[in-house]
């Protein structure tokens, strides 16, 4: 009798265990200006507060594999400034900061695996960078692409999203295609990087 009691509460403490190791699995960093998290299970919530000055940007990449994430990005007490649940399909977006202060991430995934990253893009004022770079992936809403050779973006990161706005009258880019990106000379520090402040995108090799 009393092995057979140990072998249940064996497997109770086996089960709970499981349930609780469930909730996430993966990693994470976070600091005042950026928010990673990699992972092969999200079934909870986490949050971190970035710091940010009026003319901001937040940077959002998401990437869902399985299951689903729900999104919100709020300051203080006040209506949140971004907004998204039941998010089943990878995405990037851009949120931009019109008043200064802290802002909290919440990210809430059911089932979910993939990955998220939220950086917050400095206004860098006028300044304009160009380089060129190869096409790798479309997605909704975003180029997934590789700088070209000798170029200083390349230096910087091996892979790159680009985000489909102010695009200049050209062919409907494709993959393999050669774009020529006119941006503010900010690149968010995340794999892939990222470039937020697109002011021009063109095709020049197909």
């Amino acid at each position: 009798m009393k092995k057979f009691l140990l072998i249940v509460c064996t497997l109770v403490l086996m089960v709970s265990l499981t349930a609780c190791g469930s909730k996430f699995d993966g990693s994470r960093t976070g600091n005042d200006s950026e928010f990673i998290m990699e992972y092969r299970v999200l079934n909870q919530t986490d949050t971190q507060d970035l710091i940010a000055e009026s003319g901001d940007t937040i940077s959002g990449k998401i990437i869902v594999n399985k299951g689903s994430l729900s999104i919100k990005i709020q300051k203080d007490d006040e209506e949140p400034i971004y907004k998204n649940n039941g998010i089943s399909v990878s995405n990037a977006f851009d949120v931009e900061i019109n008043e200064s202060g802290t802002y909290t991430v919440s990210v809430t995934g059911e089932k979910a695996k993939g990955s998220v990253s939220f950086t917050v893009v400095t206004n860098g004022g006028n300044e304009t960078v160009t380089f060129q770079a190869i096409i790798l992936e479309i997605q909704d809403g975003y180029y997934l692409v590789e700088p070209m050779e000798g170029s200083a973006e390349l230096n910087s990161a091996d892979q790159i999203i680009i985000p489909m706005k102010n695009m200049n009258p050209s062919p409907e880019p494709e993959v393999g295609d050669v774009l020529e990106i006119e941006y503010d000379g900010s690149i968010a520090e995340s794999y892939p990087a990222q470039i937020s402040n697109v002011y021009s995108i063109r095709v020049v090799e197909s």
